[in-house]
This record gives structure tokens, C-alpha cells and sequence, in this order.
């Protein structure tokens, strides 16, 4: 069966070479022969060939000399055969495992759409990969879904983890944070406390009102309730609100983490009080459902796809690289090895 990933709303199938034009490179790599590599592939040398032309128009550059006597590895292709070739062997193992396992492929997760389509989608490209038996489904949903009712494999919740009848790994510790674009920062002039950002147009989100609320009763600026606004439904329309210099919204520092890094965003300054309660990000799976390997597979790589996510995020402002978030005053937190 080949590879499938379907996304209920959004859809994602492209970045990656087709897999035949992979190992055909990787073949005729190995034996510098497109005779040798067609007859391990058991297909024709011009089959070979064809593959191998694809996937340098994919990629823009050529992979082989054409010598009178065999082939010779250009230097892009020889760095680009030595990167693909642990990762076709990482395919081909956990093909080989889960196929052992009788381990049913498709697998089923439900993500908050904030997370997935800010966080999740720009990384998957990788667990498409590394997991390319696995035929993944994702449904983009705030609604904490019932395992014993549902077609649902694990979901990833966000709150305070008091949740019953599942059993839940910590992902990340999150933290609330004010982000605007640097355009509408510097058009505005400084905003370092709340007495100035009341005089910026604020976006609110109507789903997470009570934010804003939060920040108005703990300090106490009654007129900040009359402060222009713009609203939106939900919280990705907010942000690319934000992105596109309309005012000052609130959000997950860790979802829009991309979008600080490159420096579309910026945190004006810090609230204290937006992070009165600590919510943070939970892998939610059916009881007693350790040992199914779909599970170690995701647990695995959304460990090292946060714990990367954590040394790429900066101090705001100041450009220096952030591998260790403990001394901040809100830490960020990545999970433990997974069980």
C-alpha cells in the first residue's frame, strides 16, 4: 500500500521527491551503473534513467557525470547520496517493524488547528519520511475527542492536563505572550507597559476574550476596554492579523515560535499576568496503549521536533539563540524521553 497523509480541511503532499526516483538514485549511486541499478531494482536501465532525471528536475541540479565508460558522482551528488542514504535505511527499518508488529498502518491524531497549522504542518515533511508506511490522517478540532467512540488514535490537547480517562505524556509547558509585527511596532512607537499598548489597536480573538480581560482586571486600566480593536473567531486569523501590522494580539509564545525567530513577529514586552495560569501542550492516548508503536513512533519525533523548536527560540529582541529556556521568568519546558 503506498503512502497517503490526509489532513480533514488541510492538505499538505508536496516537498518531498517521489520514493521510486530515490532509490533509483541510491542504486545507481552505489554502483555508479544505471545497468546496475536496474537489474537490483528489476526494472529497465532507461527506467533507471528516467527516475534519475526526475528527480534532478526536482531537486535543480545535476547528480551524475555521464562518463564514456560508467558515471561519476557530481559533488552536489555525492553530498545529496550520502544525506538521503540513512534515511532510506530508517524507512526501511521501521517499514520492516511495523510490518512485524501487525501494527494496523493507518493512524488517526487530532490537533488543535493553531498548533498544526502554525507548528506542526511546516515539520511533518519529516515524519512523512522517517514513518512513510504509516498512512496519516490529522482532523484539526478543539474538541477533546472520545477514543472508545471515535476513529481517533491519540490527540494533542492544550490546557492544564486534568483531563480523565486517558492517559497523557507532557509535550511542552507553553506561555501566553503579546506579538506584534516589527512594521506596526515601530509605526506606534514604543510599547513597553500597558498604559502604552492601550493606545494600540488590540486583536481580539472571540474564542479567547478572556485574556484580554485578564490583563485588564490584574492591572487595573479600566480604559483599556475602550481601546480600538479588531476581532476575529478564532486564533490564526488573529495572528496573521498581526503578521500584517493590524495591532497587538495574544497567543501561544510557542506556536508563533517560527514567526519570532524569522523576525515577522516581535513580543513588545512581557505580561506577567498572561501567564497567571500555566497552560501547556498533552499528547492524550487510549489507556494502556503504550506498546502500540504508532504512538513511539509520533511521541519520538515530536520530542525532537520541540526540543529543536526550544534551541531555535530567541530572547525577544536581543537575537541570542535560546538552547536552555530555564532561566527565563516563563519557562518553556520540553517533555522527558518518551515511555
Amino acid at each position: 500500500m503506498g503512502f497517503r497523509i490526509s489532513i480533514v480541511t488541510i492538505m499538505i503532499g508536496q516537498g518531498l521527491p517521489p520514493l521510486n526516483a530515490l532509490r533509483s538514485f541510491e542504486a545507481t549511486a552505489r554502483h555508479l551503473s544505471l545497468k546496475g541499478a536496474a537489474e537490483e531494482l528489476n526494472v529497465t536501465p532507461p527506467a533507471v534513467s528516467h527516475q534519475i532525471k526526475a528527480l534532478e528536475l526536482h531537486l535543480g541540479f545535476t547528480l551524475f557525470q555521464r562518463l564514456r565508460r560508467g558515471l561519476r558522482l557530481t559533488p552536489k551528488g555525492e553530498a545529496y547520496f550520502h544525506r538521503i542514504t540513512n534515511s532510506l535505511e530508517a524507512i526501511a527499518t521501521a517499514t520492516k517493524d511495523i510490518r512485524e508488529s501487525g501494527v494496523p498502518t493507518t493512524f488517526t491524531i487530532a490537533v488543535p488547528p493553531h498548533f498544526l497549522t502554525s507548528w506542526m504542518l511546516p515539520r511533518l515533511s519529516s515524519f512523512v519520511a522517517k514513518y512513510s508506511v504509516l498512512d496519516l490522517r490529522v482532523i484539526d478540532t478543539i474538541r477533546k475527542v472520545d477514543f472508545e467512540s471515535e476513529n481517533v488514535d491519540a490527540q494533542i490537547l492544550y490546557g492544564e492536563g486534568n483531563w480523565t480517562g486517558v492517559d497523557l505524556d507532557l509535550l511542552v509547558r507553553d506561555e501566553l505572550c503579546l506579538v506584534c509585527s516589527p512594521g506596526f511596532l515601530a509605526g506606534f512607537g514604543p510599547v513597553t507597559n500597558i498604559s502604552e499598548l492601550v493606545k494600540c489597536p488590540l486583536i481580539y480573538t472571540e474564542r479567547r476574550n478572556a485574556d484580554w480581560y485578564r490583563i485588564f482586571n490584574a492591572t487595573g486600566v479600566d480604559r483599556a476596554l475602550n481601546a480600538p480593536r479588531f476581532t476575529t473567531l478564532r486564533p490564526l486569523p488573529a495572528i496573521e492579523a498581526a503578521v500584517q501590522g493590524i495591532g497587538v494580539a495574544i497567543t501561544s509564545r510557542f506556536c508563533v515560535s517560527d514567526s519570532l525567530t524569522t523576525g515577522k513577529l516581535v513580543v513588545p514586552f512581557d505580561l506577567p499576568e498572561l501567564n497567571s495560569n500555566m497552560f501547556s501542550y498533552f499528547l492524550s492516548r487510549r489507556l494502556n496503549s503504550h506498546r502500540d508503536k504508532r504512538l513511539k513512533y509520533l511521541n519520538s519525533w515530536l520530542t525532537e521536533q520541540i526540543t529543536v523548536t526550544l534551541e531555535q527560540m530567541k530572547y525577544p529582541g536581543t537575537g541570542k539563540a535560546c538552547p536552555d529556556r530555564t532561566d527565563l521568568t516563563h519557562p518553556v519546558t520540553p517533555i522527558a524521553n518518551p515511555r
